[in-house]
């Protein structure tokens, strides 16, 4: 199971739901919408937990709008410097530091366990 910070998509309406941009629908499970405080046109975030295939795991990584939560979610947060200043831009005030493990941001994030 991995999880993925990444931009919500959609208008929220019945014709156009909210989903989770790169991912379809399917066994993807959104675990929580995050609404960006601020945000030009709407933009939102949502935590997609997924079971990906080494396929699915290569094509959605690369963009640079997703952060790739760590499989080890106990571990400290790589680049917690860079980290801070994507989720100061992405509008999610959540502060991180060296010692902050993926477990906490996510808990940050108001992820349920």
């Amino acid at each position: 199971m991995r999880r993925y910070l990444v931009p919500r998509v959609g208008t929220g309406t019945p014709r156009d739901p909210y989903r989770a941009k790169y991912f379809t629908p399917g066994p993807e499970q959104i675990v929580r919408a995050l609404t960006r405080a601020h945000a030009p046109k709407g933009a939102a975030w949502m935590v997609v937990s997924s079971d990906v295939t080494a396929f699915d795991q290569a094509a959605v990584e690369p963009h640079p709008d997703v952060f790739a939560f760590p499989r080890d979610l106990d571990a400290p947060l790589a680049d917690p410097t860079g980290l801070q200043r994507t989720l100061t831009a992405y509008g999610l005030a959540v502060s991180i530091t060296a010692r902050t493990t993926a477990r906490q941001l996510l808990a940050a994030l108001g992820v349920p366990r």
